[in-house]
């Protein structure tokens, strides 16, 4: 009875053993693909974000980081997409040049409070994570 009682401690250890280190994992995913997308380059920012937004995700807090991080860098690529058709137009079409670029100032004008959250969410993980 004694043996049964240590096997079921073992495995309990186990995979509890296991689940924390599948958490440092996802965190360690998601921790990269954030920080490649906040130092990606304009035209990467696309392929970066769409890396993030495929990153697996369980983990309550890093999902947090994921979503709001994601959210924030989403602004960001249709800011930029409308400021490069504005640009793209601004000869042909100032009007609705014009247009384009006040859609992507309206993007950008409330991404900042979005982009601090991220960054700190982040940092928050990188810290309970060792990271």
């Amino acid at each position: 009875m004694q043996l049964g009682g240590w096997w079921w401690l073992a495995l309990a250890l186990t995979f509890g053993c296991d689940d924390h280190t599948q958490r440092e994992q996802e965190a360690a995913r998601i921790l990269r693909a954030v920080e490649g997308l906040r130092a990606a380059a304009r035209p990467d920012r696309v392929k970066m974000l769409a890396e993030l937004q495929s990153t697996k995700c369980t983990e309550k807090e890093l999902c947090q980081v994921k979503s709001t991080c994601a959210a924030a860098y989403q602004r960001l690529v249709q800011a930029d997409e409308l400021t490069a058709a504005a640009q793209r137009l601004i000869d042909r079409d100032p009007h609705a040049a014009a247009s384009k670029t006040a859609a992507a100032e309206k993007l950008l004008s409330g991404v900042k409070p979005q982009l601090t959250r991220c960054v700190d969410l982040h940092a928050a993980q990188r810290r309970r994570y060792g990271r």
